[in-house]
């Protein structure tokens, strides 16, 4: 009887060691997978990736209009499943599935790189066309910001839905890792000067018909001379629809400015400070003695503005 206590007790200890040393080097894999935050948040400047990014924000609405809880699970940022405890079956009281065709405008993007990952910050315009542009049914939620981590090694990434752009605050709570099981993937994006600055038209033409304020930030100084306020713009709202198009014939480049011409022959400039951050100048409208040497007609696919 004393000899059986004995191989109990020395089996309980062996079972005691072991679990010890599955606690420790798990606990090892875990601290060597955590990343701590170097304050080494940078702002995106690599068109490729801002609109690949700009293009998964679009998918992930796509998801959420589908309903399938899975689908929708499997998106989301394990820190974000944590944080509210969401299960499969209580997803859909976590996330906005309300929608009707939506089209995500990234304004600012800023990019933390771990070893394996890439940690976006993005802000953004959402346009949710619950009805036609006539029927005055559109709205823009602007402000709208997400964590979308992505592994650029197999093309996952998974988003965290965020409150607001206080990142410095959120980067407190969160926990970076080197590596992670994403399980949604997404295409990268290889955008050519061209497509953007098309974008860059469309996406002045659908403030101008949804919120003027927004179109009217966009202007340069010089456009700002004949269309003096927000009212003056809208007014003459209907003439610049009429007369704009965001596809674009031929573009050349004068210092750190576009000269476009669109397929209606208007000059428009555009100014890039940054990606997404720039002034458009339509003010010459017809098109001009502006345009000294041009580049070939453009040939478009019918997908690019699907950004």
């Amino acid at each position: 009887m004393e000899k059986k206590k004995i191989e109990i007790l020395i089996i309980i200890i062996i079972l005691c060691i072991f679990s010890f040393i599955v606690i420790f080097f798990n606990k090892t894999k875990n601290d060597k997978n955590v990343v701590k935050y170097d304050d080494n948040l940078k702002e995106v400047t690599i068109n490729s990736d801002y609109f690949t990014v700009q293009n998964i924000i679009n998918d992930y609405y796509e998801i959420l209009k589908s309903n399938d809880k899975l689908l929708i699970y499997n998106t989301l940022d394990i820190e974000f499943i944590k944080k509210n405890s969401i299960t499969e079956e209580n997803v859909l009281d976590y996330v906005d599935t309300n929608y009707g065709e939506t089209s995500f405008i990234a304004t600012n993007e800023y990019i933390y790189k771990t070893a394996n990952l890439n940690y976006y910050f993005i802000k953004g315009n959402l346009i949710n066309e619950s009805g036609s542009i006539e029927a005055n049914n559109q709205i823009i939620n602007e402000n709208i910001n997400y964590l979308v981590t992505v592994n650029y090694k197999n093309n996952k990434y998974s988003i965290f839905p965020l409150e607001d752009d206080n990142y410095k605050s959120f980067i407190k709570t969160y926990s970076f890792k080197n590596d992670m099981d994403l399980k949604s993937s997404y295409k990268d994006i290889t955008i050519r000067n061209d497509v953007k600055l098309s974008s860059y038209i469309n996406y002045f033409l659908l403030y101008l018909m949804l919120k003027p304020e927004l179109a009217y930030d966009l202007l340069s100084d010089n456009a700002k001379l004949k269309y003096n306020s927000v009212s003056k713009l809208e007014e003459s709202k209907d003439e610049i629809i009429d007369k704009l198009t965001p596809v674009v014939f031929s573009y050349t480049t004068d210092n750190d400015s576009y000269i476009v011409t669109d397929n209606n022959l208007n000059t428009i400039i555009i100014k890039e400070n940054k990606i997404m951050d720039y002034n458009i100048d339509f003010s010459y409208y017809e098109h001009s003695d502006l345009i000294q040497d041009t580049n070939e007609s453009i040939e478009y696919d019918e997908e690019i503005f699907d950004y």
